[in-house]
């Protein structure tokens, strides 16, 4: 909460900027127990469900750019899939183990959706009210709150990372194959 309360929409975007990061070193899982004790607490969490939820749908999207640009049968095969997984289910670890990080590019592209998103929901104040099942476009009922406005802040941020990272991801990403 210090975090939020000093730094506001900053914070929200610096955090989903580095959440790939935390989730690659596992660290990622430290931050719940604060989640769960704001919920539990004020009603709501503001900062780590976001950057969360942004972060899980935007390394789908990476991974759906590779899909497309990549003229490779199986890279393009396991970026699909991968794809699917993160954005529907939150399950990321396929889509960054196996594509965005051995590719980079589309890690950084992700990393920048990110930021790009997740400022947009720290504008907006977008807070999470409970747990919604999962960490990707199935778990965004979580964000359903006192105020309508709060999911289709949500929802409309969702929309703006997966639109940044999938575009600089087709810019920047040169269509390798991730079996070179």
């Amino acid at each position: 909460m210090w975090l939020y309360k000093t730094t506001g929409f900053f914070g929200v975007a610096v955090l989903a900027t580095i959440y790939p990061l935390l989730i690659l070193t596992g660290m990622h899982g430290a931050l719940f127990p604060y989640m769960f004790n704001s919920l539990v607490t004020f009603g709501y969490e503001p900062i780590v469900a976001t950057a969360n939820v942004l972060s899980n749908i935007n390394q789908g999207a990476a991974a759906a750019a590779v899909a497309i640009k990549c003229k490779d049968k199986a890279t393009k095969s396991t970026a699909g899939s991968s794809a699917i997984t993160a954005i529907f289910g939150g399950v990321t670890e396929p889509a960054m183990f196996g594509i965005n990080m051995k590719l980079k590019k589309p890690l950084y592209a992700s990393m920048f959706g990110n930021f790009c998103s997740a400022a947009f929901a720290g504008l907006m104040k977008v807070y999470m009210y409970s747990l919604g099942g999962s960490a990707g476009i199935l778990g965004i009922t979580g964000f359903v709150g006192p105020k309508s406005s709060n999911f289709i802040f949500m929802v409309i941020s969702i929309i703006l990372g997966i639109i940044v990272t999938f575009v600089t991801t087709l810019v920047i990403y040169k269509g390798e194959s991730i079996y070179q």
